[in-house]
């Protein structure tokens, strides 16, 4: 066989066929149900970068779905990036109130110490009637929001413009959270209001529908996850950025654990952010493309 007609037999091969060796570690599954797994991510112990990259592909479910463990909480992606990951429902507080009890009701969302944090655009949003939601950086209170409700109806709908629904604007590079849930009606007038409400992490995407959520969600502490968010416009998602190093790229080249393997490839700095954080992801150069953390991975 002549060279030129080997080159035509490769060029005349499926495109899955010819990236597939382009997304996972060699050896490894590059997919999970139709979600393509891309290194420094994989399926299954060393197969990913680290234990952090590490994903479990769960088959008991139609299509499998994949899942990060971070913390111990298993988390389920549905998106992968060159930069960020997409998790769906992650960090999540609710209170249905007893004042006889005096019960806290707070949430922590804490990341440090792994390649994760949130990107720009993440919420903190809180849903209920006559509601504080409050941030606090484990030391002390940096933001929060109100929540009011105009008229009780089980039949209305809360959003985040008008009703029962308040966010609070997180910063890029977060990895360490808490949330408390306060109740700011008192207890003469929580008898006369929804006794539920909830507060969350959450991306903000401007250019979609309002977010809105069914008022009989805050009835009792079963509604909405017997509905599991079907009623509402969208359930939560969060966004993380990922860094595979965590120092710039000038003090990680010369790192026996720098990851930008590829001839073809580029280091690039997380950018600078008010919490002032480092680290580093990988590209490949202008004119390829690929997987910049494989050998072989970038290709014109």
């Amino acid at each position: 066989m002549s060279p030129l007609q080997l080159i035509s037999i490769f060029l005349l091969l499926p495109p899955l066929i010819l990236s597939a060796a382009l997304h996972a570690k060699h050896g490894c599954l590059d997919q999970c149900g139709d979600m393509v797994i891309p290194y420094p991510f994989g399926v299954g112990t060393n197969c990913s970068l680290n234990p952090y990259f590490e994903i479990n592909c769960d088959s008991s479910t139609h299509p499998p779905k994949a899942y990060l463990s971070i913390n111990n909480i298993k988390k389920e992606v549905i998106e992968f990036n060159q930069t960020y990951i997409r998790i769906k429902s992650p960090f999540m507080l609710s209170a249905c109130y007893d004042q006889s009890t005096g019960k806290q009701h707070s949430m922590t969302m804490n990341l440090s110490g792994t390649p994760y944090m949130l990107s720009d655009g993440n919420v903190l949003t809180a849903f209920g009637c006559d509601d504080m939601v409050l941030q606090s950086n484990g030391s002390s209170t940096v933001g929060g929001c109100s929540a009011f409700c105009a008229e009780k109806s089980d039949a209305g709908f809360g959003d985040c413009h008008y009703n029962g629904c308040c966010y609070q604007d997180l910063f890029t590079g977060t990895t360490f959270l808490e949330a408390e849930l306060i109740d700011v009606s008192g207890k003469s007038l929580r008898e006369k209001l929804f006794p539920c409400s909830y507060a969350f992490i959450q991306e903000a995407k401007w250019n979609e529908t309002i977010y809105s959520y069914p008022l009989y969600y805050l009835n009792n502490s079963t509604a909405l996850v017997n509905d599991d968010w079907a009623s509402a416009t969208r359930p939560p998602v969060v966004r993380l950025d990922w860094l595979v190093g965590a120092e710039n790229c000038s003090r990680s080249k010369n790192s026996n654990t720098y990851a930008c393997i590829h001839e073809k490839s580029v280091c690039v700095d997380y950018r600078e952010t008010y919490l002032g954080v480092k680290g580093y992801t990988c590209s490949c150069v202008q004119g390829y493309e690929g997987n910049p953390y494989l050998q072989g991975g970038c290709q014109s």
